[in-house]
């Protein structure tokens, strides 16, 4: 069974499939206690012993809608893996779902997926998101729509969204991390480099190959993008838009560089190393 079905028939058996959801009262009604403690090091934990279980909260983190994520990411590994493990320490990486160089294990990325799907239930999200563009406005109106943090509810957007875009982190200016749909095959060069423009407001310009690894279907292209500015863990969440969706209704003509030996579209095909 797919984890939004899994999320749909839980919230339902309890009477809880309604927006905002609380995950406070999701663990209350699974027999899990709920605590906020200071944690240095990490963000959640999830201990069970027997049956009882409990769930702590990193106190020092401001943004309720962190706490909110960070307490349905350990019902995730409350409902998916607590046959083989018992106790989880989660940091704030293991509680960011976006692509990175560090690769998060398996079951950090199903109990993010999981905890993305309990706040923002696919089918409450996209009757909001509908086709409205992309916009820092509409992301926060759906944050606090959701109860979510800004981050993980312009990433639940880029993904579920039918316009093509991504949410790219940076950090001192360096592509840290990014969300993208899975029909989008473009993907973000995090060697890159992003000039901060302090002060500029709305959407700018700026060349797809400053951003997306070198790929027939960029060149000559444009991309809108959107900085929001620096967060309290010095992330600078930034929207990046294919207006009109361009990158993916061009025609094309392939070359032999396009395919391998075996026929098939190769790496740089699809801008990928």
């Amino acid at each position: 069974m797919s984890i939004d079905k899994d999320v749909k028939y839980l919230l339902e058996d309890f009477g809880l499939y309604q927006v905002p959801v609380d995950p406070v009262k999701v663990a209350e009604a699974l027999g899990v206690v709920y605590v906020e403690k200071k944690h240095e090091g990490f963000e959640g934990t999830l201990v069970v012993m027997g049956n009882d279980a409990v769930i702590s909260v990193n106190s020092n983190m401001k943004d309720e809608g962190r706490k909110a994520f960070t307490c349905a990411h350990e019902l995730g590994h409350y409902q998916y893996d607590i046959n083989s493990q018992k106790s989880f320490q989660c940091t704030r990486e293991d509680t960011t779902f976006e692509a990175s160089k560090n690769k998060l294990a398996p079951m950090e990325i199903r109990a993010n997926e999981f905890a993305s799907e309990l706040l923002m239930p696919r089918e409450f999200f996209l009757k909001e998101i509908g086709q409205k563009e992309p916009s820092w406005e509409l992301i926060k109106d759906l944050s606090k729509k959701f109860g979510a943090s800004l981050q993980a509810t312009a990433s639940r957007y880029v993904k579920l969204s039918s316009h093509t875009c991504w949410l790219v982190v940076t950090k001192n200016s360096k592509l840290h991390r990014y969300t993208k749909a899975e029909y989008n095959d473009f993907h973000i060069n995090l060697d890159s480099t992003l000039r901060s423009i302090k002060g500029v407001q709305g959407w700018q310009e700026s060349s797809a190959h400053l951003w997306l690894y070198d790929h027939w279907k960029i060149r000559n292209k444009q991309l809108l993008y959107w900085q929001l500015g620096e967060n309290q863990y010095g992330d600078n969440l930034v929207l990046l838009w294919d207006e009109g969706n361009s990158l993916l209704e061009d025609s094309f003509e392939l070359s032999e560089d396009d395919q391998n030996d075996s026929g098939e579209f190769g790496a740089m095909y699809w801008g990928k190393k």
